[in-house]
């Protein structure tokens, strides 16, 4: 996922070396505070409410009536639930736009949790996602997995003995992986797994895995340490709006990764969640921290226009469009 606004928050607290992970962890499990001037951005995907069954939609004729589900996501106790709409909105009160003072007086717009979108059909090459009054973020977990397949994903894979192993996961017991590797490294000579890339450990994600638990390395023997360039990280986060300067139009590629291969590491449910786009509706935040005591269910909706492009080149489009009901819940039809 290159997010600006993400990249924005880790400049602005000069991190340590480890922070910017650490935040895009944080971004997957925290809930929304909005403040004027000062949106927080936290994605949460943890359920799915099947938004539309397979049916077509007929448009011009530069789209075709071929059938995609649209699914909509919000946040829950890691729970998966699903509900086919037909000719009837999906209320969501997992997404709702409330007002709220903290402890200092201060009153703030809480998103309760977050609400997305995620496509499941056949033969789809990329999805375009554009919202008229809200916007997007995206973590391309697909770009990781094929990235890793190709050998891409990684800085520097460093195997160690087995007997290296076995102290290594003995140490980090008590001990952070990042100490655990610098007293590695002082004892070993690990100069040839840093040609050409830096050998300054600070711009360095690590991690202590199993090979046989990693993608891409899953025929190899033993641990290594897997270590990833932290100034790559954001190239697999994007978004709309304000988390991307104003682009209009967040793509999701589906890249060419057969059903096959993900399946070797993934369930069924898994595959359908790591194409979640997030979704924020920031006119309804904008208006509810204008005026915090104004009717919920007068707040901006939204139109989001889905387009799928398939394999053949086709392309097929729909429209939801967002509502709120008097408690700020979010409502999702067809339009």
């Amino acid at each position: 996922m290159s997010n600006t606004e993400f990249k924005k928050a880790f400049d602005s607290v000069a991190p340590d070396p480890y922070m910017e992970s650490r935040v895009l962890e944080n971004i997957k499990t925290s809930n929304k505070k909005h403040f004027p001037l000062k949106p927080v951005l936290s994605g949460v995907l943890a359920f799915a409410v099947i938004a539309a069954c397979a049916g077509g939609v007929h448009y011009k004729t530069t789209y075709t009536d071929r059938p995609f589900s649209v699914i909509v996501v919000s946040a829950s106790d890691e729970i998966t639930n699903s509900a086919v709409i037909g000719d009837k909105e999906i209320s969501l009160p997992e997404l709702t736009v409330e007002a709220d003072a903290d402890s200092s007086g201060d009153t703030g717009v809480y998103t309760n949790n977050n609400a997305g979108f995620a496509v499941s059909g056949d033969d789809i090459d990329y999805i375009q996602y554009k919202s008229e009054n809200g916007y997007f973020f995206y973590a391309d977990e697909l770009k990781m997995i094929r990235d890793k397949l190709n050998g891409d994903y990684y800085a520097a894979v460093i195997p160690v003995s087995d007997a290296d192993a076995q102290n290594i996961n003995s140490l980090l017991k008590s001990k952070s992986v990042e100490t655990v590797f610098d007293d590695y490294v002082s004892s070993h000579n690990v100069s040839e797994y840093f040609s050409g890339i830096s050998t300054d450990m600070y711009n360095y994600q690590v991690e202590f895995l199993k090979c046989s638990d990693e993608i891409g390395y899953d025929d190899e023997d033993g641990y290594a340490f897997f270590l990833t360039d932290l100034s790559k990280t954001m190239d697999y986060y994007s978004g709309t709006g304000i988390v991307a300067n104003g682009a209009e139009t967040l793509t999701v590629d589906r890249y060419d990764i057969s059903k096959e291969v993900l399946e070797k590491y993934y369930n069924e449910d898994e595959i359908l969640m790591m194409t979640n786009v997030g979704y924020q509706p920031q006119a309804a935040v904008d208006a509810l921290l204008n005026d915090p005591d104004m009717d919920k269910s007068a707040l901006p909706g939204d139109e989001i226009t889905i387009t799928v492009t398939f394999k053949d080149g086709k392309k097929a489009r729909k429209v939801i469009t967002v509502s709120f009901d008097s408690k700020g819940a979010a409502h999702f039809a067809y339009k």
